[in-house]
């Protein structure tokens, strides 16, 4: 569904129009509900899949090794700065082929002990703290995007100047948009209705339940939907 679709949806939904539900409220709506849907997704998106489909790029990005320096400050680019969380960090050794690194916990006494001892060379590790990767170890090589990130990002914002756009979610999650922001307006405004869209909401959140067991791991729709209590 485009916008345009999803917004008259809504109307319909609570029987408004564009002066009785303003385009600006409906929007700011729509948008807090998108993240609401996406952190449903990726708290059952078991295998890292997810990413908005409005992205013009791949959720992944580099980052050039330095000699002699073993932290790195994601947030500092662009690409970048609209990370969620990584998921896996590659490296390239001094023969210039990527590794994946392995992650250290904060429970990890022993790694994090040889974190902080920094020995040179190629790195085998990481720790995340903040925005800041730290390596195990302090790199004796400079290579040209030395570390590769794939990451999990935020929505991309929807706009009320892109109606012929389709949110970036899975398309099956787009009337659960539309009801979501329904029900908003409904309970703002003390509606009668508001208990029915409620209950629509929880049926249709139901009834997009996909469990991945048995699946086949490459297959893209891989999410359950968490129940959120909505009072």
């Amino acid at each position: 569904m485009i916008l345009t679709e999803i917004t008259d949806l809504v109307h319909d939904l609570v029987d408004t129009n564009a002066t009785t539900f303003p385009s600006a409220k409906m929007f700011r709506f729509l948008n807090k509900n998108q993240t609401i849907i996406v952190n449903q997704l990726l708290a059952n998106d078991s295998l890292g899949q997810y990413d908005d489909r409005n992205n013009d790029d791949l959720n992944e990005g580099y980052i050039n090794i330095e000699s002699g320096r073993n932290d790195y400050n994601f947030a500092e680019d662009e690409n970048l700065s609209d990370i969620l969380y990584i998921t896996k960090v590659l490296c390239k050794d001094s023969n210039g082929q990527y590794q994946v690194l392995h992650k250290i916990g904060p429970n990890d006494d022993l790694a994090l002990n040889e974190l902080k001892e920094s020995s040179s060379g190629a790195p085998t590790a990481y720790r995340i703290s903040g925005k800041v990767i730290l390596l195990n170890s302090v790199p004796n090589y400079a290579k040209n995007k030395g570390l590769k990130l794939l990451f999990v990002r935020i929505p991309v914002k929807l706009l009320s100047s892109d109606m012929d756009v389709e949110p970036g979610i899975p398309a099956t999650y787009h009337p659960l948009l539309a009801l979501k922001t329904a029900y908003d307006y409904a309970r703002a405004k003390r509606m009668d209705n508001k208990d029915d869209l409620l209950a629509e909401v929880k049926e249709e959140e139901a009834n997009l339940e996909v469990h991945v067991s048995g699946q086949d791991k490459d297959v893209n729709t891989v999410m359950t939907t968490a129940q959120e209590s909505l009072m």
